[in-house]
């Protein structure tokens, strides 16, 4: 009842629909030369021949879904589809030449319509979330095969409505165990198959900003905080004031989750007597250069290069943390807070094989930079540890590629395409 409550008021607010992506497109949150995508106007004509669309809403589910997609592109014709600026952004610099990328529809039923007659797609694969309950019904309802990846127990809490979740024509689920909670809800078609996120190919390395920054960089030694959150720099300012005093030419690079905070930050640290130079500003590194503000798009695969440590922002607070295996597969020593629920497998995958360490809070972390700036073997074996681990996760890639070509050679049997 609820759900054809909200199907009926979303199909007369078209116009609320459009000043809200005016407010985002004032507040910078939309691409302002493709804002119609999001109301279900395409920016491109559609191939001919069969299409799979893949709806990766976030720029981390974008780029964990990369290695099927790049898989999939040399046979089938890809459409992806997400919801941020930032994937936008990212995309553009990553996707394959053969894939085409537009923003998702508003989830009102004419305007996701609009987007499907025009696409029509042969096979939809969705990433981990079904926050677009509207787009998923009427998916269904143009009779697309649709498959739900990288499900998760916390993503069937998170609809808390079973009936989404049996709209999906398989579910392809993280672990045996998120299986059967899957199970326990009623919802069939479930496999096991794994995370793409953990079996993604290492990030870009673009080797000639590497060695560039590298040079100005030279011998120092250098640490990364990567993808940190709103109250994270706070805490890593506090722990620069011991680690300067022992190592005066120490190197920190900051890397915040979202890059528009970059300006915010870089007056944080200013104002209590850091000098920083800005990624986004192209600033070089100089040797009175204290922070450098990773504050870019695309580019995580250059930060983690140029630090043999880094610590894994968003598990000093709250947030439940970002990939560690992409830091692993560049030979990077990891320290991590204790909130790590969204990778919480990898994790203790790490932590068991030794290329992890747990710190509780601040005074933990400055402690165990101490510790691993000062002894360079103990964080070599750890980034070897870690390293491992992630070579053992690459072969899962294939399984899950093996388990949509088999889905995708049925459905072109059954639509004779």
């Amino acid at each position: 009842m609820l759900y054809r409550l909200y199907y009926f008021i979303s199909g007369i607010t078209e116009p609320i629909a459009r000043l809200y992506l005016q407010q985002r497109r004032r507040q910078g949150k939309e691409d302002i030369d493709r804002t119609n995508e999001r109301l279900g106007y395409p920016s491109q004509l559609r191939p001919e021949g069969p299409l799979i669309w893949c709806h990766a809403p976030t720029a981390a589910q974008a780029s964990a879904v990369m290695p099927l997609l790049q898989a999939l592109s040399h046979t089938h014709q890809i459409l992806l589809t997400t919801s941020t600026r930032i994937s936008g952004r990212i995309m553009a610099k990553r996707l394959p030449p053969t894939v085409i990328h537009q923003y998702v529809p508003v989830d009102l039923p004419p305007i996701c319509n609009r987007f499907l007659r025009h696409w029509q797609p042969d096979l939809a694969l969705w990433l981990e979330n079904t926050n677009w309950p509207t787009l998923l019904h009427m998916t269904q309802s143009h009779h697309i095969p649709t498959i739900l990846l990288n499900a998760r127990l916390a993503s069937a809490k998170k609809v808390s409505r079973p009936r989404l979740l049996r709209k999906f024509t398989h579910i392809y689920c993280l672990t045996d165990h998120d299986r059967s909670q899957f199970q326990k809800i009623s919802v069939d078609n479930v496999e096991t198959t794994g995370s793409l996120k953990y079996a993604a190919p290492p990030l870009p390395p673009l080797p000639k900003k590497t060695k560039a920054l590298k040079n100005e960089i030279g011998r120092r030694p250098t640490w990364l905080a990567a993808l940190t959150h709103p109250g994270e720099e706070t805490i890593i300012q506090h722990v620069l004031g011991d680690l300067l005093t022992a190592y005066p030419d120490l190197l920190t690079i900051i890397v915040p989750h979202d890059p528009a905070r970059g300006e915010k930050i870089r007056l944080n640290f200013e104002t209590n007597g850091f000098t920083v130079c800005q990624r986004s500003r192209l600033e070089p590194i100089t040797d009175e250069t204290k922070i450098f503000l990773g504050d870019s798009y695309g580019e995580m695969g250059l930060y983690y290069r140029l630090a043999p440590l880094a610590f894994i922002g968003g598990t000093l607070i709250n947030a439940g943390g970002h990939n560690p295996l992409e830091a692993a597969l560049l030979n990077t020593s990891i320290i991590s807070g204790p909130y790590m629920h969204r990778f919480r497998h990898p994790m203790a995958e790490l932590l068991a094989a030794g290329g992890l360490k747990i710190v509780q809070n601040g005074a933990q972390l400055s402690k165990e930079l101490h510790l691993q700036l000062q002894d360079r073997d103990l964080w070599e074996q750890r980034a070897a540890a870690a390293y491992l681990v992630a070579l053992e996760d690459q072969p899962r890639i294939p399984h899950v590629i093996k388990h949509l070509e088999a889905l995708l050679s049925a459905t072109n049997n059954s639509r004779h395409l």
